[in-house]
């Protein structure tokens, strides 16, 4: 039986994350500017040793970074739920032990359907329904899910 692949089945396919941290505001006015830099590097230092070389990492916002990444969705879904597990681990910094969560919101780059901005849009929804499931989760954008909830 052959089964037609849709753009979800590729083998390889590209993918916006965009990462934001849960409780770092907090840090950054309790302890300055200068430990919320440090543990900003920090952090950035951990996603990348995670999501790989091919990966590329930019800091998008105060406490958002975005990472381009490849492959299949099972893939770079696992890759965001062992960001997720790496944040979440205690940042020791001198003088401090601090801890922060994240939430990551997946996008995929379908043939036809996505300009840059749609892109963007769609990993900043799935963003939000990581919020709104509780935090510290990754949530993939589901398109068929979006019409349903359009509809």
């Amino acid at each position: 039986c052959m089964r037609a692949l849709d753009e979800d089945h590729l083998p390889e396919a590209a993918h916006l994350l965009i990462v934001d941290l849960d409780g770092f505001k907090s840090i950054n006015d309790g302890h300055g500017h200068i430990v919320g830099d440090l543990m900003l590097r920090e952090i950035a230092v951990r996603i990348k040793q995670v999501a790989g070389a091919a990966a590329i990492l930019t800091r998008i916002g105060g406490d958002e970074f975005g990472i381009i990444h490849s492959g299949s969705r099972e893939h770079v879904v696992a890759i965001a739920e062992a960001i997720v597990a790496a944040i979440r681990l205690p940042v020791v910094l001198p003088d401090h032990i601090l801890t922060v969560g994240a939430s990551i919101g997946i996008s995929t780059l379908r043939a036809g359907a996505n300009a840059a901005t749609t892109l963007f849009d769609e990993a900043d929804r799935a963003l939000y329904e990581a919020k709104a499931k509780g935090r510290n989760c990754a949530v993939a954008f589901a398109p068929e899910a979006a019409k349903r909830s359009a509809a």
